[in-house]
């Protein structure tokens, strides 16, 4: 059975804005991030972790990092 981890990973939390698309229903989010997080070998986030932060960045955009700048200017 996966864990439920306290607090969410920050690659999760970067990944997450990558993936949310704000068409589709936060559970996609949910799902696809927890393939992520099986993919990093880390727990997945609960799914009220990760409604929390999707209504944080619909609301207002998490900061970019420094990826999202280095793709956006170099790549």
């Amino acid at each position: 059975m996966p864990q439920a981890a306290p607090r969410i990973d920050p690659r999760l939390v970067a990944a997450l804005i990558r993936l949310d698309e704000p068409a589709s229903p936060i559970a996609d989010a949910h799902r696809r991030l927890g393939l992520v997080a099986d993919w990093l070998g880390v727990a997945r986030p609960s799914y009220e972790q990760v409604r929390v932060l999707v209504n944080a960045h619909r609301r207002r955009p998490l900061q970019p990092g420094l990826l999202d700048v280095l793709e956006k200017y170099f790549l």
